[in-house]
């Protein structure tokens, strides 16, 4: 069967956009927590740094396919595929800061904070972003329209293979039964038409 490929980073831009946003905003508060608000104004390397962090947040999340599966993931999942990612950023941004001589000057509480404010904040945002999109798509919203076409025997089990999983890439249109007579043909569900 023929297949457009979309890559799984642009699927998921929303989840980029998020992530981009609270990783940021985790910044942001390790610094406040430590310095203040005055002192961000004034330090260009805690600047530099948050601008740095953008950068490194799309190459870490393209680089390691930290959206590739992100729909199916479970709660434990999650959390670990969000804390791999938050430690990767950090690491990236503490070999920043190295290669630009500048980690003498940066605030340790503020690159140790950083990360465990960012997990906390991406767990949270993640899963209320997967919440929040499950409740407002349609089951077919951006699927693709597929007909099945089965035998009368097991034709109920081809159905339930690919409609068990909400997040399954295909929206049944209806099934074909290539054994049965016309007046075989059963009517009991109402999503589904039958051929």
């Amino acid at each position: 069967m023929y297949r457009k490929k979309t890559s799984s980073w642009l699927k998921h831009w929303d989840f980029i956009l998020l992530d981009l946003i609270l990783l940021e905003l985790s910044y942001l508060l390790a610094h406040w927590l430590y310095h203040g608000t005055a002192y961000y104004r004034e330090a260009p390397l805690y600047r530099n740094v948050f601008f740095a962090i953008a950068a490194i947040d799309l190459v870490v999340g393209l680089m390691m396919e930290s959206y590739k599966g992100i729909l199916r993931r479970g709660y434990w999942l999650e959390t670990k595929a969000v804390a791999k990612h938050a430690i990767i950023v950090t690491v990236c941004v503490i070999a920043y800061l190295f290669a630009m001589k500048e980690s003498s000057n940066y605030s340790r509480v503020v690159i140790f904070a950083f990360p465990i404010i960012s997990i906390c904040v991406l767990y949270i945002g993640r899963i209320l972003l997967k919440k929040w999109l499950s409740k407002h798509r349609g089951p077919a919203s951006g699927k693709r329209a597929i007909l099945l076409i089965g035998g009368k025997k097991n034709y109920r089990e081809i159905v339930e293979a690919f409609t068990s999983n909400p997040y399954s890439e295909f929206h049944v249109m209806g099934i074909g039964i290539i054994d049965a007579k016309e007046n075989e043909i059963p009517n009991q569900d109402k999503n589904l038409r039958f051929l």
